[in-house]
């Protein structure tokens, strides 16, 4: 004979979002960019996540909580080079920023 005791806990799921980039040569957007690596990190400077774009320019994120995160190109595409600027982006809530 055995005894349980279960406790219920109800956990509200946050929400969160996606961030979707897309790497085109800057002289010609028909010139999509694989390769392409990023840091994104939250508001506090950490880092929550990595992006590596495909032989379509493209990369999209896992599930973010809600926020303002900052994107930072880490590696080129061969032939290229590294972004000089930092991308803040906003994740809202269930929608993919790109």
């Amino acid at each position: 004979f055995h005894n349980f005791k279960f406790n219920w806990q109800h956990w509200n799921k946050p929400s969160t979002g996606k961030v979707k980039i897309k790497k085109v040569d800057s002289n010609n957007d028909n010139k999509k960019l694989e390769g392409a690596k990023f840091h994104i990190e939250d508001s506090k400077g950490k880092i929550v996540g990595e992006l590596v774009t495909n032989k379509e320019g493209e990369a999209i994120s896992k599930d973010l909580p809600k926020g303002n995160y900052t994107l930072v190109e880490i590696e080129a595409p061969k032939d290229y080079e590294l972004l000089k600027d930092k991308i803040a982006v906003k994740v809202e809530k269930d929608a993919v920023v790109e």
